[in-house]
């Protein structure tokens, strides 16, 4: 199974309440969501999810290097509502997730 991942360090102060507690957090399904939009020949917005990611982020108040953010999404788990889409993108032209 291909997955995608995505690591981002040195989070800005300005993305998390200045009074969060200084801790390692895990991801929480039911508060997030992996989405994406693309256009569609140059007429319309097409929006998609991946339904299966994890992930975690480390949070300090007093060292802002310290913080960062690892996720992992399930790139088979693509979801734009049209079946023969999704399984175009599943395919060797885009992730190619059986390999």
């Amino acid at each position: 199974m291909k997955t995608l991942s995505l690591t981002l360090a040195a989070i800005s102060a300005s993305m998390i309440s200045a009074s969060a507690l200084a801790a390692n957090y895990q991801i929480d399904h039911a508060h997030s969501a992996v989405t994406f939009e693309t256009g569609h020949l140059g007429v319309s917005r097409l929006p998609g999810r991946f339904n299966e990611f994890s992930g975690s982020y480390t949070w300090s108040n007093d060292n802002l290097s310290e913080n960062a953010v690892s996720i992992e999404i399930q790139a088979d788990s693509i979801d734009t509502n049209h079946t023969d889409r999704d399984e175009h993108l599943r395919s060797p032209d885009f992730f190619n997730v059986r390999q």
